[in-house]
């Protein structure tokens, strides 16, 4: 992966399990890098995950879409696209599964009435657990994600 800069010198970043290496000449250009590895390395971990837990519990999505949003970790849109925070990849697996569990209970209510929250509860009863932890979840996120 690799980026142009207007002085014509070039920045790049490559993988060579288990090491990260960037290479820049300016910083942000180097954050853009690790931000674009970032999403792409997202969806190759949460797109099988998500692909499990929609066939486990039947709830559907029609596509997935990773970003890196300030302040959510999901989204369920009404045309069934699930957004997800790439930053969900530092989280302990149980928090992940708890977001992605909330987005596909968005294919059945589009809000968080009490019967949405009942269908969370039959697939995570300790949901309450959860979503108090992800009010603190920033924390799992490395330095060089959470300044940007």
């Amino acid at each position: 992966m690799s980026v142009h800069d207007s002085a014509s010198a070039r920045s790049q970043l490559s993988v060579a399990r288990p090491q990260l290496s960037l290479s820049i000449n300016r910083p942000a250009i180097g954050f853009e890098l690790l931000r674009q590895w970032l999403k792409q390395h997202a969806r190759g971990l949460l797109q099988p995950r998500l692909q499990k837990l929609s066939k486990e519990t039947g709830l559907p999505y029609t596509r997935l879409r990773i970003g890196l949003q300030k302040t959510r970790w999901g989204s369920y849109s009404g045309k069934g696209t699930i957004s997800l925070n790439a930053g969900l990849i530092f989280m302990p697996e149980t928090l992940v599964d708890y977001i992605i569990i909330h987005e596909l209970c968005h294919s059945r209510h589009m809000n968080h009435s009490p019967a949405f929250w009942a269908l969370v509860e039959s697939y995570r009863p300790d949901y309450r657990q959860h979503d108090r932890a992800m009010r603190h979840a920033r924390r799992y996120l490395p330095a060089w994600l959470a300044c940007h």
